[in-house]
């Protein structure tokens, strides 16, 4: 039986849909513009796994073995689209500019964020917050860079999901960067998929308190099923547990990996 992807399901129904050319290229210059920004997540996130475009190819991929080609057949245009657009997009909250991590370090937020980590569970939060509060004044520069990354990422990973939403509505500097181009007829649809990336770091409650299906605004692309899409987020975003998911030659810049890192080292490792 032939493989049927969820990008040649909706290329597929741009031969007969009058549409489907306009929402094929927004689909084209998001995938191009991720393909190439989403590798710097690894700048604030170095030990961390992989969080660029491979990743997202396995999230659609898992999404498609989950759904079969006779499901994915029965997918309309509307919700093929935004499961492609929310998978590429999921992560974006994890591109921080240098202006909001200097904002963020002054922040009353991390300021309440250090004295958790410093009483918190994670012994290398708890090390690296007692140095960013000057408690051990035996600082040694280099590890004391690498608990600036950690608390940083740490900061802003609990948050990315929201950021993700706020980035493509274009509510930060990252989104105005990207200055994504979507037409006032799509805006509704771009605002769910903001919801929908924030989802996938949400209680699953929330999830279930999703809409169940919406009209796609344009012609003949059936109904989007925000839910239902959101519940395939996670569980393509959670099946990724693929080998080859940390970058080596990152992690030989980094040095020793906290322990949090660990656990998912050894996770994609086996």
């Amino acid at each position: 039986m032939e493989y049927l992807s969820l990008e040649n399901h909706l290329t597929q129904k741009e031969k007969t849909e009058a549409y489907v050319p306009e929402l094929v290229r927004l689909y084209e210059a998001v995938k191009s513009d991720m393909r190439k920004y989403l590798p710097s997540i690894a700048e604030k996130f170095p030990h961390y796994s992989r969080h660029d475009f491979q990743h997202v190819e396995s999230i659609l991929e898992n999404i498609e073995i989950i759904l079969g080609n006779e499901r994915i057949k029965q997918l309309t245009v509307g919700d093929t689209w935004l499961i492609l657009m929310s998978a590429y997009l999921h992560d974006i909250g994890m591109l921080i500019s240098y202006e909001e991590e200097k904002t963020a370090w002054k922040s009353e937020a991390f300021a309440k964020f250090l004295l958790a980590c410093e009483y918190g569970d994670d012994k290398d939060l708890r090390n690296a917050a007692r140095i960013a509060l000057g408690e051990d004044i035996r600082i040694d520069p280099l590890l004391a860079k690498n608990y600036v990354i950690q608390l940083t990422a740490e900061f802003f990973r609990r948050k990315h999901t929201e950021r993700s939403k706020e980035i493509i509505t274009g509510e930060s500097c990252i989104g105005k960067l990207l200055s994504f181009d979507i037409p006032d007829s799509l805006q509704n649809v771009w605002e769910c998929i903001g919801r929908i990336i924030k989802l996938h770091g949400s209680d699953f409650e929330d999830v279930l308190n999703e809409k169940q299906f919406r009209n796609f605004p344009l012609p003949r692309c059936g109904n989007y099923h925000p839910r239902f899409v959101a519940v395939l987020l996670r569980l393509g975003d959670l099946c990724d547990v693929k080998r080859g998911r940390f970058n080596s030659i990152s992690l030989e810049q980094f040095g020793k990996l906290p322990e949090a890192s660990l656990k998912h080292f050894y996770k994609h490792k086996t």
